[in-house]
C-alpha cells in the first residue's frame, strides 16, 4: 500500500501479486516497486506486469481450447517480460516434468502440466525460462 496500490494481495506462493491502482498511478507504481525489490534484493529484479484488461482477453482467447480439461491436468500462463528472440519448434516437452509448452504469444506462453506417476504436478517457472 505504501506504493499507491488498494486491495494488494499475493497468489499463493507463485510470485504474483494482485493490486488495484488507476491507469495513471499505474506506471508509477511499477517504477516504485521495480526500485524497492532491487534495494530489498540487492540486484536486478524482474518484473511481469499485466493489466486486468491484459488477462480478459487472455481468457477470452481461449489458448487451451482444444485440450481436454481435467484432475490430472493443469493449465498454467507463464508471463514474458517480453515475447522470445526466436520461438522453439512446439511442442517443448519435459517429461521428467510432464510439462508442454505448445504456444507462445505475444509475452505469454501457454504450458499444460499433467499430473507425474507420484501424483504431482510439474512446476513451469523454470521450464518456461
Amino acid at each position: 500500500m505504501s506504493a499507491g496500490c488498494k486491495s494488494v494481495r499475493t497468489v499463493i506462493q507463485s510470485g504474483n501479486v494482485l493490486f488495484e491502482a488507476s491507469d495513471r498511478e499505474t506506471s508509477a507504481v511499477i517504477r516504485r516497486d521495480h526500485m524497492k525489490l532491487r534495494e530489498l534484493l540487492g540486484g536486478e529484479a524482474m518484473i511481469m506486469f499485466r493489466t486486468l484488461s491484459e488477462v480478459e482477453a487472455i481468457v477470452r482467447a481461449a489458448p487451451f481450447e482444444g485440450i481436454e480439461p481435467g484432475p490430472d491436468v493443469k493449465f498454467y500462463v507463464g508471463f514474458l517480460s517480453q515475447g522470445p528472440r526466436r520461438k522453439p519448434v512446439f511442442p517443448v516437452l519435459s517429461y521428467n516434468e510432464a510439462l508442454e509448452a505448445f504456444k507462445v504469444k505475444d509475452r505469454e506462453a501457454f504450458v499444460v502440466s499433467r499430473r507425474k506417476a507420484n501424483g504431482m504436478f510439474g512446476l513451469p517457472n523454470n521450464f518456461i525460462e
